[in-house]
C-alpha cells in the first residue's frame, strides 16, 4: 500500500503523532519497566535528532506524542528511531517476535494558534480518563507527562546498551541486561511559554482538576467505575479489547480560525498537487520537479527552501 506524501508546513510546525499496537492487543502496558524504557528511548531520540517533545501519553495499547518537526525528514527519522528501538526492546521484554505496531504512525498539524494547542494539549490529558481507564491523569501508572510537568518537566528513563550491539559481539553478553540512565526533559509548549513556572504550574493543574471532575459526573451519570490501576497492571499484554475502538476519519490538519485552516489547507493541497504533477510526469519517463520538503519516488528527500527555526 503506498505511503500518503508527508507534509509539513515550511518552517517546521507543531504536530501530533499516535501509533496503535498491533491488533489493539495490550503489548504497551504500562509496567514500570515499559515506562522507563518508552522514556530512555525517547530521550535518546530527542538528542539524535532537532525535535521539541511537548507531551507524551503512553496508553496500553496506544500512544500520543505532542512535538514540534522543523521538517517531514527529521520527523521521520526521529519516529524510526524511536519506534524501532522501542519496538525491538518491547519484544525483548515481553520475550516475543514479530511487529508490535499495526501501522505507520499518523501525523497531524497543529496549527500555531493557541487555543488549539490548548485543545490538543487538554486531549492528551484526558487519555486513560476518557477510556474510563482511571479517574485522573495523574492517577496512569505508565509515562504521561503531566506529572514531570508539575514537576520538574523530567522524565527518568533507560536506554539498553545492547540495543545496536549484534549478538555475536564481545560486548553484548557483558551488556546483555545492562541499561544507561536518562532523562527525557520536556518542552515548554509555545502557547505557555510566556507564563512563569508558578502562573504554568496552576494553570496544568486546573486542566487536571476540571479533568477529573468531569470524568467523575460521566462516571456518576452512567453508573460506571473507572478500572483502576491493579487492573490495568494485571491485563495479559496479548489481550485484546472485547470490542476494538473503529478509528474514525482523523484530521490532518488542527485549526481554530477559518483562516487559519483554510491557510494551511491550502498549503498542503498546492503541495500535493505539485506532487502529484511530478510523480505522473516522471510515470511517463518525463522530467520531473517535486515540491521541496517532500520524499520523491525512489529518492532522497529535498529539503524546504527556508530554513526553519525552532520556537
Amino acid at each position: 500500500m503506498p505511503r500518503k506524501p508527508r507534509f509539513i508546513p515550511p518552517g517546521g510546525s507543531i504536530v501530533e503523532v499516535s501509533n496503535r499496537a498491533l491488533e489493539e492487543r495490550y503489548l504497551l502496558r504500562p509496567d514500570p519497566a515499559v515506562q522507563l524504557l518508552s522514556a530512555g528511548i525517547l530521550a535518546k531520540a530527542k538528542d539524535r535528532y532537532p525535535v521539541r517533545v511537548y507531551y507524551v501519553a503512553m496508553l496500553s495499547n496506544h500512544y500520543h506524542l505532542l512535538l514540534w518537526a522543523p521538517d517531514a525528514k527529521i520527523l521521520a527519522d526521529f519516529m524510526r528511531y524511536f519506534q524501532s528501538n522501542f519496538a525491538r526492546e518491547l519484544n525483548r521484554l515481553r520475550a516475543r517476535s514479530g511487529s508490535i505496531f499495526a501501522r505507520r504512525y499518523r501525523l497531524q498539524i497543529v496549527s500555531q494558534e493557541p487555543e488549539t494547542q490548548l485543545r490538543r494539549l487538554r486531549y492528551l490529558l484526558e487519555q486513560g480518563c476518557k477510556e474510563g481507564l482511571v479517574t485522573s491523569p495523574l492517577e496512569w501508572p505508565g509515562l504521561h507527562s503531566i506529572r514531570s510537568l508539575l514537576d520538574d518537566g523530567v522524565h527518568q528513563g533507560k536506554w539498553p546498551l545492547t540495543t545496536y550491539l549484534a549478538k555475536n559481539d564481545s560486548d553484548f553478553g557483558r551488556n546483555r541486561g545492562k541499561y544507561q540512565l536518562l532523562s527525557l526533559r520536556l518542552d515548554t509548549l509555545p502557547c505557555l511559554a510566556n507564563l512563569n513556572p508558578k502562573l504554568r504550574h496552576q494553570f496544568l493543574l486546573k486542566l487536571v482538576l476540571d479533568i477529573e471532575e468531569e470524568t467523575k459526573q460521566r462516571h456518576r451519570q452512567n453508573g460506571t467505575a473507572a478500572l483502576g490501576i491493579s487492573k490495568i497492571l494485571r491485563q495479559s499484554p496479548r489481550q485484546r479489547p472485547r470490542s476494538p475502538k473503529r478509528e474514525p476519519m482523523m484530521r490532518f490538519i488542527h485549526a481554530s480560525s477559518r483562516e487559519v485552516l483554510t491557510h494551511l489547507r491550502r498549503q498542503f493541497q498546492d503541495f500535493l498537487q505539485a506532487y502529484r504533477q511530478a510523480a505522473s510526469l516522471r510515470r511517463r519517463g518525463k522530467r520531473a520537479s517535486f515540491p521541496s520538503g517532500c520524499f520523491p519516488p525512489s529518492e532522497p528527500f529535498i529539503p524546504a527552501l527556508s530554513a526553519a527555526a525552532m520556537p
